[in-house]
């Protein structure tokens, strides 16, 4: 078994929902929001009804719980819930590095990268999820994001923006990946159309 596998690519890419597609594959790791992992038979649910909900591409004023508005500063409600669970994870790590293989703590991890197809379309779907985009200038968040329209060395798997925004990815590239990160075949490979459809769903409703 591999020690860990790294996720990385620009912000807006998707390497969070990337991290949960793996999640599905029998065994691996899925986290509810309270850090504990998810039995295999609920993660579909988990991540439909509390992941991708309705409410987590809100339009206009942010939705509002328990009398308590769902921002998070100056970032969107999207941002909040993947750091609710961004570091509870161990089998996988998401990271918004470039050199990646610099991060590596073991020969036997294997390193996941996101290729920037549309550089334009990258930034824009970033925006949607952090208006304030981390106070850079939309120009500076582009330029910033150009260095990932190249491969570099010392990864095991390239998944490019252009083709994991369309919604037939999961069906052409996900049972590859698995195969690539020695993760066992997804049992039912519809429960990650699912995912992925909700969550180009989601994107377009922000868009």
């Amino acid at each position: 078994m591999n020690d860990k596998i790294w996720i990385t690519g620009c912000m807006g890419s998707g390497i969070n929902h990337i991290r949960l597609l793996l999640g599905m594959s029998p065994g691996r790791e899925i986290i509810d929001l309270s850090g504990r992992r998810i039995a295999d038979e609920f993660k579909l649910g988990f991540i439909m009804r509390v992941m991708y909900h309705d409410n987590r591409a809100f339009i206009g004023e942010p939705p509002v719980r328990n009398g308590q508005t769902n921002n998070w500063k100056s970032r969107s409600y999207w941002l909040r819930m993947e750091w609710l669970v961004r570091e509870q994870y161990t089998e996988t790590t998401v990271i918004h590095d470039y050199k990646i293989a610099d991060k590596k703590q073991s020969n036997a991890d294997r390193v996941i990268f996101v290729q920037v197809g549309d550089v334009d379309q990258v930034t824009q779907l970033y925006r949607a999820k952090c208006p304030d985009l981390n106070g850079l200038t939309y120009e500076e968040h582009h330029n910033s994001n150009l260095k990932w329209l190249v491969v570099p060395n010392d990864v095991n798997a390239v998944i490019r923006t252009n083709e994991l925004y369309e919604r037939d990815w999961v069906v052409n590239n996900l049972a590859r990946l698995l195969d690539q990160m020695d993760y066992a075949p997804i049992t039912d490979l519809s429960d990650a159309e699912k995912i992925h459809h909700r969550w180009c769903d989601l994107n377009a409703r922000l868009l």
